[in-house]
């Protein structure tokens, strides 16, 4: 999976270490198979490259439609944790 205009790379080859990246993508296939995160998109970009992608689950449960890379998603005041450096 690509997003549009950003190399990707591995996480170590952007200085991150791969291993918690691995051990939360696990977390967050946890959570989802006792139902407590229907679906979710996260990334990590290091020196504008793409160094972690997780796409899983639903955006839309009831239709069966998957998280993408262009679906959006209503932050609301859920928008506190999202930091950027």
């Amino acid at each position: 999976v690509k997003i549009s205009g950003l190399e990707t790379c591995a996480p170590d080859e952007a200085g991150l270490d791969p291993r918690p990246l691995e051990d939360h993508r696990l977390r967050n296939r946890w959570q989802s198979s006792l139902g407590i995160l229907p679906g979710l998109a996260e990334c990590v970009i290091a020196g504008n490259r793409v160094a972690y992608l997780d796409l899983m689950g639903s955006a839309d449960v009831e239709r069966g439609i998957p998280v993408s890379p262009s679906t959006l998603f209503r932050c609301f005041s859920m928008t506190k944790p999202i930091t950027a450096v």
